[in-house]
């Protein structure tokens, strides 16, 4: 240790020794490589390439909706895709029971980046759309991640 403070000294001009620290004694005498070092990435083989996808998506019910005579309609997004369920007329306690699949073909880091939205509108009709009741969003890569999927 005493050898590293003289080092430290000499190396900082008279420098007090209690005021040298072992970092920085250690940071003056380390060997610089001049080899570029590459980052240690492991990524699976097919992570860049376009997959199939498939996204399964099934709204079972709604309940306790607030409003009166509320003629709900659940719309459910994947990125850019949209289906709605059927509108179900005067009612806070919806039961559809409506399966969607979503098909897609991109690669895994953009399948997982997109977002599932599932809002309930309420639907005055089917040509002009309604109110919003309330609306939840997720990425896929959420989903996915969860124990049995």
């Amino acid at each position: 240790m005493e050898d590293l403070d003289r080092l430290a000294i000499r190396l900082g001009d008279g420098l007090d020794p209690d005021s040298v620290s072992l970092a920085s004694v250690t940071a003056l005498t380390t060997n610089v490589s001049n080899k570029r070092s590459k980052p240690d990435i492991k990524m699976e083989p097919c992570a860049g390439r376009p997959m199939d996808f498939q996204v399964s998506i099934t709204v079972i019910e709604a309940r306790q909706l607030v409003g009166l005579n509320m003629d709900p309609v659940v719309c459910v997004e994947v990125g850019d895709d949209k289906k709605c369920t059927s509108m179900k007329e005067s009612t806070n306690c919806p039961y559809y029971n409506e399966y969607f699949v979503f098909d897609f073909h991109v690669s895994p880091d953009v399948m997982f980046d997109k977002i599932i939205k599932i809002s309930v509108i309420h639907s005055k009709n089917l040509l002009r759309s309604g109110t919003l009741v309330g609306s939840f969003k997720m990425d896929v890569g959420t989903v996915y991640s969860q124990p049995g999927e």
